[in-house]
């Protein structure tokens, strides 16, 4: 009976304490040669900090810093200096592109090119924006408004869309994504444009000039954006992920800029966590039974 009680105990208090685990930072190398804002001096997780993609302007302002997750509150977010909600110069932020059977090919140039054989039809230029009929290997992607966000309520929303509706691992016969060419080839794909099924939705809130982050600011053309940090929280964002059906998995995931100037990886192991709150009652009422049978004796 001790050893029962005992594990009872741990059912009851640990698990609950446990249930929310610290931010993690899940950030994971983008393969992509890369040039770093001092020679050799790339940091962080990942070596994302202080870093964007070989031949592009290494500066604060088109960094991309780190993703994380903190089951403890059920978010996503990412970090980067980069203006998530209006851009800069021009260039928009993408979507998130998520990867679940560890197939996936990121950190090289599109083999073969693609060429305009889409319906709709496909555009294709060397130099700049194009769509095509390729996932990369993705089957998923967190498609986000970033046009209509509130900054009043200080809400966006997402979606999360089956873009592998075939289950092959090659785009469904009507989805289309928008990559970058050009010196950037490796950063693709870019964001989501049609094509896949919805399977669920979700909010976000977006954060700037982000202290305590522990990324560094400043780089080789430092304008007035270039010490600030900027921060994207998905909200719910596991919820939202297994009510739309999304498997158990250890999921891989890809965001870049419109210009591909850097490029955010990331991983992680997907996995339901009980609520503190169920897991405490859960404990509770195995206790109950515990005592209901010891007094009975």
């Amino acid at each position: 009976m001790k050893r029962l009680m005992y594990a009872l105990v741990l059912l009851g208090l640990v698990l609950p304490l446990g249930a929310g685990a610290e931010t993690v930072n899940i950030t994971i190398p983008d393969l992509i040669a890369d040039a770093t804002f001092t020679p050799g001096q790339a940091s962080g997780v990942g070596g994302e900090d202080q870093e964007v993609e070989a031949g592009c302007i290494a500066a604060q302002r088109w960094d991309l810093e780190g993703f994380f997750v903190d089951r403890s509150t059920d978010t996503l977010s990412m970090v980067g200096g980069f203006d998530f909600i209006n851009g800069r110069d021009g260039y928009k932020s993408g979507d998130i592109f998520l990867d679940i059977d560890g197939k996936l090919s990121y950190g090289t140039d599109i083999t073969p090119v693609p060429t305009v054989q889409h319906p709709n039809p496909q555009t294709y230029d060397p130099n700049g924006y194009s769509s095509v009929n390729n996932i990369f290997g993705y089957e998923y992607v967190v498609d986000i408004d970033w046009e209509n966000y509130n900054w009043e309520t200080k809400t966006g929303t997402y979606n999360i869309v089956d873009i592998d509706l075939n289950n092959d691992g090659l785009a469904g016969g009507e989805t289309l994504v928008e990559v970058y060419y050009g010196q950037n080839e490796e950063s693709n794909p870019y964001r989501y444009l049609s094509g896949g099924k919805v399977t669920g939705s979700g909010t976000f809130t977006y954060q700037t000039n982000v202290t305590g982050t522990g990324f560094l600011g400043n780089g080789t053309q430092p304008v007035s954006a270039d010490n600030t940090h900027n921060k994207v929280v998905f909200d719910s964002f596991f919820d939202v992920w297994f009510d739309a059906g999304l498997p158990v998995s250890t999921a891989t995931l890809h965001f870049t800029e419109g210009c591909g100037n850097d490029t955010l990886m990331g991983k992680t192991a997907v996995v339901p966590v009980p609520a503190a709150a169920g897991m405490g009652l859960l404990g509770s009422i195995l206790l109950g039974i515990v005592r209901r049978r010891k007094s009975q004796k």
